[in-house]
């Protein structure tokens, strides 16, 4: 089996979940490399890397992987640092020019082009037909057309408030009278008291 590195930005569990995602599909036995740089890497663009300095060289040697595969902004310099050494893969805008990348895969909102770029919509996932019917859910019967709500939870864009999520109750009450049933999930973002209104 090939090997894989995967640089990700502490905390981003979202994020993680892409990589992991597409280095499954890639069949590579993965190592996962959290990174949280402090001064002066943090505040350095993306192009330092292009000086060929090592940014973690407790992390970066040999041997090295087949594939590195980096997602999220601290992420960029050591899959940059990488390019050299093994093909690399960047997920998302770099927020530097593609063709440092052996491939990038950038979500269309993104408006990145280069002829190594694959745009897509959405974000990557290992979701597929048989990943569905083994989940809990797929056993779930219904005569009625069924509704798939995903809860979410306060991030920099929004802060849920207990107003927003009973108003959003009762549309979607409405829509359990018209026939509907519903099948509701939260997220890890999401408070336990906005669960408690959506359950009662």
């Amino acid at each position: 089996m090939k090997t894989g590195w995967i640089f990700c930005d502490s905390g981003k569990v979202g994020s993680l979940k892409q990589a992991k995602a597409l280095a499954e599909k890639l069949k590579l036995n993965v190592q996962i490399f959290d990174i949280n740089f402090s001064f002066p890497w943090k505040f350095l663009p993306p192009q330092a890397a292009l000086l060929n300095i090592n940014p973690l060289p407790h992390i970066i040697k040999p041997p090295y992987p087949n594939t590195v595969i980096g997602i999220g902004r601290q992420s960029v310099l050591p899959t940059l640092y990488m390019r050299k050494l093994s093909k690399t893969i960047f997920i998302q805008d770099p927020k530097i020019n593609p063709q440092y990348f052996d491939c990038v895969i950038a979500p269309q909102h993104d408006t990145l082009s280069a002829k190594n770029v694959i745009n897509i919509t959405g974000s990557l996932h290992k979701v597929s037909p048989e990943y569905i019917t083994a989940l809990p859910a797929s056993t779930f019967q219904s005569d009625k057309p069924i509704i798939s709500i995903f809860i979410g939870g306060n991030s920099k864009h929004v802060t849920y408030t207990n107003d927003m999520i009973s108003t959003m109750c009762i549309n979607l009450k409405a829509l359990a009278q018209q026939g509907y049933d519903l099948l509701i999930t939260p997220s890890r973002r999401t408070h336990k008291e906005h669960i408690d209104i959506i359950q009662s």
